[in-house]
């Protein structure tokens, strides 16, 4: 999961400096500002729950299978944490 946000996050990073390149008015650069500002919150909103459910994940597999509808209510608990 590190790695492949990683890679998510370099990826994103590329395409927006592009953009930021490319943009011809001040309308388009402010237009990319505030999505970038929008994923920052939503990144910064995100890996805590993911990793309070990851911490629930592992510590709920030391007891064995953990069936779909248990997972949902972990992820729900994740994100209310």
């Amino acid at each position: 999961m590190t790695l492949a946000e990683t890679a998510s996050i370099f990826g994103e990073t590329l395409v927006r400096d592009a953009l930021f390149e490319q943009a011809s008015t001040p309308e388009q650069t402010l237009k990319i500002a505030w999505e970038e500002g929008a994923a920052a919150a939503t990144f910064l909103l995100n890996i805590p729950a993911r990793f309070t459910f990851e911490q629930k994940l592992v510590e709920a597999r030391k007891h064995g299978f953990i069936i779909a509808d248990r997972l949902k209510t972990m992820m729900r608990d994740s994100w209310q944490h």
